[in-house]
């Protein structure tokens, strides 16, 4: 992702002294300018916690694959009302440009299974309404 977005995943690496291995930690940055510039008041705070779930499992791409299931599991939402909300990101527009994209994919065992990738950056969420 681009160091100016707003919602960042970020990959930490260390080195632990005591057990002598590498750790690698995965976190999920969200910009203090988007917040303060209404963010959360904008999208909605369900909406805000599935999108940060939906980024928890981006790639270092910034693709994102979770099942909706996945994203109950963690949001502690009901499956509609997930269903809802994501819809309701893919339509959200900030300056005009979505903040959420989805293509669906077909895995070899013939599933369809939803593919995410995230587009607002720190200048779109300062120019909320």
């Amino acid at each position: 992702m681009l160091d100016n977005s707003f919602l960042q995943v970020e990959l930490v690496q260390t080195f632990d002294l005591i057990q002598q291995k590498h750790i690698e930690q995965m976190n999920v940055k969200v910009g203090i300018k988007a917040i303060q510039c209404g963010l959360i008041k904008h999208i909605g705070a369900n909406e805000f916690a599935v999108l940060v779930a939906i980024a928890s499992f981006c790639d270092g791409e910034g693709t994102a694959f979770p099942s909706q299931r996945k994203l109950v599991e963690i949001t502690g939402l009901s499956l509609p009302t997930v269903n809802r909300i994501v819809n309701k990101l893919l339509e959200t527009k900030i300056n005009g440009v979505p903040i959420l994209y989805r293509d669906f994919e077909i895995s070899p065992s013939r599933k369809k299974f939803s593919v995410y990738k995230m587009n607002i950056t720190d200048d779109d969420a300062a120019a909320i309404d």
